[in-house]
C-alpha cells in the first residue's frame, strides 16, 4: 500500500468511526431512561441497597452482611463509585459501552482490516438487545467493556512490536474487572495459569524451545499477568469463605458460568428459556 492509498485509508476509517460512534451515541440517548422511569428488578432489589450499604460502612458491609455474597463485587461497588445515583451510573455504562466500540474496532481492524472493523462494530452497536441494557443500573456495559479490554490488549500484546509489557497489564486488568463484575471466566483462567506454568516448568526440566511464536505465550510475563489477574478474586473468594464459609466470588457465579458459555444456553437466563 502506498502513501496515498494508506491515508485515504485512514481518513476512511475515522470517518466510518465517528459515524459508527454519533449511531449509537444517538441510540443510547434514545434508549436513556427518563428520571421518574422504573428502575429494573436487579437494580432495584440488589445492586443499588447493596451499593448504598457499601457506602456506609465498607468494611462491616464487607464482613457481615451476607447480602454481599449475591452477586459479584463490582455489581455493587460499581454503582458505589457513583454515589449510588442511578443517573450517574447508567451515564457512566454509556461511556464505557462508546470505549467498548472503540476497543472492538482496534481488535477486528488488527485482525481482519478495515471492512471487518466496520461490520463488527455496527453489529455491536445495532444489536437488538444488547443497546437496551447499556442505560441500566447494570453489569452488561462493565463486563463488555473489561471483556474487550482483555481481548483487545492479548491481542495487541501477541502482534505488537513495542510497548508489550504495556498491552499485557492491560490485558490482566481487564481480565481482573471480568472476573470482578461477572466471573464467567475464573476456572479457564485458572485453567490458563496452571498449563502455562506447566509448559514453563517443562521447558526448564527438559531445557528445550518452543516454536517460534509460542514463547510469547507460555512465558513467566503470561504467568504474572494471569496471576495478578487473580488476586482480587482470590481475596474476595478468602473473604467470602473466612466471613460467611461461603468459598467462591458470589452465590450465583455458578449458574453465570453454565449460562454464560453453554453452548445450549447461549447465555440466556432461565427465566428467559
Amino acid at each position: 500500500m502506498n502513501e496515498k492509498q494508506a491515508l485515504l485509508t485512514r481518513w476512511i476509517s475515522i470517518v466510518c468511526l465517528a459515524l459508527i460512534l454519533l449511531a449509537a451515541t444517538k441510540r443510547l440517548i434514545r434508549l436513556f431512561p427518563k428520571p421518574d422511569a422504573e428502575l429494573n428488578g436487579d437494580a432495584f432489589w440488589t445492586y443499588l441497597p447493596n451499593a448504598r450499604n457499601f457506602l456506609e460502612n465498607p468494611f462491616g458491609y464487607l464482613t457481615t452482611d451476607i447480602s454481599s455474597l449475591y452477586v459479584a463485587p463490582l455489581g455493587y461497588m460499581w454503582p458505589a463509585l457513583w454515589g449510588a445515583d442511578p443517573a450517574r451510573t447508567q451515564m457512566a455504562n454509556c461511556i464505557i459501552f462508546l470505549f467498548s466500540i472503540l476497543l472492538m474496532w482496534r481488535l477486528a481492524l488488527r485482525l481482519g482490516g478495515l471492512i471487518s472493523g466496520i461490520i463488527s462494530t455496527v453489529l455491536l452497536t445495532t444489536h437488538p438487545d444488547l443497546s437496551s441494557y447499556i442505560p441500566q443500573v447494570l453489569t452488561e456495559s462493565l463486563y463488555l467493556f473489561s471483556f474487550l479490554l482483555f481481548i483487545t490488549a492479548s491481542t495487541e500484546y501477541l502482534l505488537a512490536t513495542r510497548y508489550r509489557l504495556a498491552w499485557l497489564t492491560l490485558a490482566s486488568l481487564g481480565l481482573s474487572i471480568t472476573l470482578l463484575s461477572r466471573p464467567v471466566l475464573q476456572l479457564f483462567t485458572l485453567a490458563a495459569l496452571l498449563l502455562v506454568g506447566a509448559i514453563i516448568l517443562f521447558r526448564y526440566l527438559r531445557q528445550e524451545t518452543l516454536p517460534e511464536g509460542n514463547e510469547l505465550i507460555f512465558s513467566y510475563s503470561v504467568a504474572i499477568a494471569l496471576s495478578a489477574a487473580l488476586v482480587l478474586p482470590i481475596a474476595t473468594i478468602i473473604k467470602n469463605g473466612v466471613y460467611f464459609q461461603f468459598w467462591g466470588i458470589s452465590s450465583g457465579a455458578g449458574a453465570g458460568i453454565y449460562y454464560g458459555v453453554s453452548p445450549f444456553k447461549m447465555g440466556i437466563e432461565p427465566v428467559y428459556s
